[in-house]
C-alpha cells in the first residue's frame, strides 16, 4: 500500500511538472485564446496526465513522451500556421462576420453553427441589446465575439457632445429563424394577427420562414426585420 501511494504521489508530481513545462512552452493561449486545436491538445494532455498519476502499471515515461508529442504537435501547427495564410485558415479557421451594418448575415450564421439565441446572448454580454446598433459583429476563431458599434451607438460620443440620453427599452424578439414566438407576443399583449398586420404580411408561411429575425420596440412602435435572403431586404 505504501509503495502504491508513493508511486501515485511521485507520478502526480511528475505529471504536474511536465504539464507546467509544456504550458510554459506553448504560452498563455491555452487559457486566453482557446481555439479548436488548443482545446483538443489541452484535453488530451490533461487526460494523459490524469492517467499517469493513478496508473502504476504503465511506465511513467510513456505518459511523458505522449504529452510531449501532443505539445509538440500543437507547437508545430502554430509555427506552420504563421508561415501561410492558407494553412492558418485550414487549421484555425476564419473569422466570420455575423452582423454587418445592423443586418444579420444568414449565410455566415449557418457556417458558425450558432443559433440566434446564442448570438443575441453574446451581443448582450458585450453591452449591445439591439442588432441595429452594431456596425460589425465578428465571430472569432477563438469562439469569442468582437463588436464594433455604429458611431451613434457609442456612449462616449453622446456624452462628449452633451446630448441628452433618452430612456431605453428592451426590444421583444417576435420572430426567430422563421418562427413566430408566441410567449414573447404574450408579454407585450399582442397576437399573431397583430404581428401580420404590423408587418403588412399575409398569413403566408413562406414569407415568415424567410424572416431570420424580427424585434418589436414598444417605445417607438416599430418592428426591425432581418431577412434570410438579401433580395428580400428591400421589400
Amino acid at each position: 500500500m505504501d509503495n502504491v501511494f508513493l508511486n501515485v504521489l511521485l507520478q502526480s508530481l511528475s505529471a504536474f511538472l511536465v504539464l507546467f513545462i509544456i504550458s510554459k512552452i506553448l504560452g498563455k493561449k491555452q487559457v486566453a485564446q482557446l481555439e479548436f486545436c488548443d482545446y483538443v491538445v489541452g484535453i488530451s494532455i490533461g487526460s494523459i496526465a490524469a492517467a499517469m498519476a493513478v496508473d502504476p502499471d504503465i511506465p511513467f515515461y510513456h505518459f511523458i513522451v505522449a504529452m510531449i508529442i501532443f505539445g509538440g504537435l500543437d507547437l508545430f501547427l502554430s509555427i506552420i500556421a504563421r508561415k501561410s495564410n492558407f494553412l492558418k485558415a485550414t487549421i484555425k479557421g476564419r473569422p466570420l462576420i455575423i452582423i454587418e451594418d445592423g443586418k444579420l448575415n444568414f449565410k455566415n450564421i449557418k457556417k458558425s453553427k450558432l443559433d440566434l439565441n446564442e448570438i443575441m446572448a453574446q451581443c448582450r454580454n458585450k453591452g449591445y441589446f439591439y442588432v441595429d446598433d452594431i456596425a460589425y459583429c465578428i465571430f472569432e476563431t477563438s469562439g469569442d465575439f468582437s463588436i464594433l458599434p455604429k458611431s451613434k451607438s457609442r456612449p462616449l460620443i453622446a456624452k462628449d457632445l452633451g446630448l441628452p440620453k433618452e430612456d431605453v427599452s428592451l426590444q421583444t424578439e417576435v420572430i426567430i429563424d422563421g418562427k413566430i414566438i408566441p410567449h414573447e407576443l404574450q408579454k407585450i399583449n399582442k397576437t399573431k394577427e397583430w404581428l401580420y398586420k404590423k408587418m403588412k404580411l399575409t398569413k403566408n408561411k413562406k414569407q415568415i420562414k424567410n424572416i431570420l429575425f424580427a424585434t418589436y420596440d414598444e417605445k417607438t412602435d416599430k418592428i426591425s426585420l432581418h431577412y434570410k435572403k438579401e433580395q428580400e431586404n428591400n421589400k
